[in-house]
């Protein structure tokens, strides 16, 4: 699976989507103002895991706002960025869960309609299955972003906590990491080598 660059492999056991791939995203939930959702959609017999990519290499300085939580640098960091219709990541993150959870369920409810019945199947079933499968919601995050005073752990941290309040009426798990702190649990993110013609 390919995202912002990043090839992302998922260890076996999960089947997994690309949410904006799905056709009943694509044909009907997309009609929702704001109905954007997760980059990746996992699922194994254990767990459910809802994945956004942020690959900012390069980028960090246009990117930098997005790290404070709660918008708080929206208005005084330097930025070429339009940051008028955006948010800082903590809220984009909690957000486009709401919106992707929504969409399952919406989904799962349409499950007689040919469109939407292998979605359904695949993760309307998993939100609905008793025990339920423990959810993790992953904030994949790219870039340089530590400064002498401030470092990337004590970011993604800050940004862990901020989306965990967001999410305190989900029961999950909220992961923030990058590739040098990812665990390689659930999957494996590499960036993707251009070869020169």
């Amino acid at each position: 699976m390919i995202e912002s660059g990043l090839d992302f492999s998922f260890a076996q056991g999960f089947v997994v989507n690309k949410f904006d791939d799905l056709p009943f995203y694509r044909e009907r939930f997309s009609k929702l103002p704001h109905g954007k959702g997760v980059d990746f959609l996992a699922v194994s017999k254990d767990c459910i895991i809802l994945v956004e990519v942020k690959n900012c290499q390069g980028d960090e300085r246009n990117n930098r706002w997005r790290i404070f939580p709660n918008n708080s640098k929206l208005m005084t960091t330097n930025t070429a960025t339009d940051t008028s219709h955006r948010s800082s990541l903590d809220i984009e993150v909690s957000e486009k869960v709401a919106m992707t959870l929504a969409c399952l369920t919406g989904a799962y409810t349409q499950c007689e309609n040919a469109e939407s019945a292998a979605f359904s199947k695949r993760f309307g079933d998993s939100i609905t299955r008793r025990p339920l499968p423990a959810i993790k919601i992953i904030l994949f995050l790219e870039g340089d972003f530590g400064t002498p005073s401030r470092s990337k752990e004590m970011i993604m941290h800050s940004l862990t906590m901020s989306i965990k309040n967001k999410l305190s009426w989900l029961a999950c798990q909220v992961i923030v990491e990058d590739s040098a702190t990812c665990k390689r649990k659930y999957y494996s993110a590499s960036e993707i080598k251009v070869t020169a013609k």
